[in-house]
């Protein structure tokens, strides 16, 4: 039987549940439900440097550990690199494979280019102090040399080369929207985005200490092994890394009970309740529940 889910992979943009018209209200739930999960903790956090530079070591790439998710967030075709350092002597905890436990004074960076020029980077960082999550975005200047951090509502800049001109930096708010629903807030570094077929990236980082705990078999498991093709692998894939931090299982979901999340410790069972989250959402009452949204501009 094919993928029930497939048709929804061929236009994202047009076909995504995210309702960009309410998405404010969507935002400043999942954000408060963010906060009071621990994620954002406002209060908490220390100032938020004013120039990427003050981010920390390893804010520039150099002595960081570089990264690459095999399902990418698909973000208007802009380039994307990733890094991220842990403490001297500190390791991701990953015995549980899909929900890695993250060292206090984790931190991670995400550069977005457009046309070969630095736009935007991204920054996690888990706070020693409480253990909550810190976000943040900066811009960089037009000659790239300079990062600063960008207004706590967001800011659309003018970039040449970016769809329709425009380039869209998220609010702090909108971190929250989609790493506070998660499982875990870091979203691409993980066990099902490292394992992909022939790469070593996961090896690696169990080889170098850097992750402990992980079970030894997974190192042999390619993510999604359970599709019954290509095509519903691909399918599987984009859904997952572009939909499944707000469409999951966890208690900070959005209220659409679609579940898109895969796992790599047991990929059969992942795929199994994404088919039948699935199959509830086509439903007279799950449609009721999708059909305003369809209309709606994708997040």
């Amino acid at each position: 039987m094919p993928l029930p889910i497939v048709a929804a992979v061929v236009e994202p943009r047009a076909r995504c549940c995210a309702a960009w018209a309410s998405r404010r209200r969507v935002v400043a739930v999942l954000a408060l439900l963010a906060a009071m999960a621990g994620t954002s903790g406002a209060a908490a956090a220390r100032a938020l440097p004013a120039e990427l530079s003050a981010t920390g070591a390893g804010h520039d790439g150099r002595g960081a550990i570089r990264f690459a998710p095999q399902f990418p967030l698909w973000s208007d075709g802009s380039d994307k690199q990733r890094w991220f350092t842990l403490p001297r002597g500190a390791a991701i905890d990953a015995r549980d494979a899909d929900a890695w436990r993250f060292p206090r004074g984790t931190r991670l960076w995400k550069t977005f280019s457009v046309a070969g020029r630095p736009v935007e980077t991204r920054f996690i960082e888990r706070r020693t102090a409480d253990g909550g999550w810190t976000f943040a975005s900066y811009v960089w200047n037009p000659a790239g040399t300079r990062a600063t951090l960008a207004p706590e509502a967001g800011v659309t800049l003018a970039v040449a080369g970016a769809p329709g001109g425009r380039y869209e930096v998220p609010g702090r708010a909108d971190c929250l929207a989609c790493h506070g629903s998660a499982a875990v807030p870091v979203l691409g570094l993980s066990a099902l985005q490292l394992a992909a077929p022939g790469a070593t990236q996961l090896r690696d980082l169990v080889g170098s200490g850097r992750i402990r705990g992980l079970d030894p078999a997974l190192l042999d498991t390619a993510a999604l092994a359970a599709a019954r093709s290509a095509l519903e692998r691909a399918a599987l894939g984009v859904l997952h890394g572009n939909c499944a931090h707000c469409h999951n299982g966890s208690a900070r979901r959005v209220p659409v009970r679609l579940n898109l999340a895969q796992g790599l410790a047991d990929g059969r069972a992942s795929l199994a309740q994404t088919l039948r989250s699935a199959v509830d959402a086509t439903s007279p009452a799950g449609s009721r529940r999708l059909r305003p949204m369809a209309k709606r501009r994708c997040c």
